[in-house]
């Protein structure tokens, strides 16, 4: 996430979640916008997915947890 207004408010709504091993890239601003159709189903979705190039081999080895058992 951004550390924009917006992944600060998710981060803020998350509290009870641990969000340690979250990516939040600074100097980001993380948007996404959709449409609901009738029903309150995504019928459209725009977003900005060039975060995803921070999601590299090196940061999911960071992340990764050992099961050893």
């Amino acid at each position: 996430m951004g550390d924009d207004i917006y992944g600060k408010d998710i981060q803020s709504y998350l509290i009870s979640i641990d969000i340690n091993d979250s990516l939040v890239i600074p100097d980001t601003k993380v948007l996404c916008i959709f449409i609901l159709d009738e029903n309150n189903e995504m019928d459209l979705v725009v977003s900005s997915m060039d975060i995803c190039k921070y999601i590299t081999p090196d940061y999911l080895n960071s992340i990764r947890k050992i099961d050893c058992c």
